[in-house]
């Protein structure tokens, strides 16, 4: 699936992101906002990566990788995901 935007890409992931989250995921200054705020390695995005992918896989959605649309550049992520580490709430959908 590929979702577009005047300014911006919604699209599956690839192997050539990896590197790129994982740049991402390393700045404290982004990870600050996101779960407990710890930086993460290149081993946890792939296996992150992976998991995504799995779970449009098992569930036909899930997280997009978002791309700069003139630049091609990775930006981030968004999308739909089931919460699993919050077995409380669940059956539920994560919009983020």
């Amino acid at each position: 699936m590929r979702l577009e935007t005047s300014r911006l890409v919604l699209r599956r992931w690839r192997a050539d992101d990896v590197a790129v989250m994982a740049a991402i995921n390393a700045d404290p200054e982004v990870m600050r906002w996101i779960g407990d705020g710890s930086v993460s390695t290149i081993e946890r995005t792939a296996a992150g990566v992976a998991a995504c992918e799995r779970h449009w896989e098992e569930h036909g959605f899930g997280l997009f990788a978002v791309e700069v649309r003139d630049t091609g550049e990775l930006a981030g992520f968004t999308g739909l995901a089931t919460p699993e580490f919050l077995p409380e709430i669940m059956p539920a959908v994560e919009i983020g």
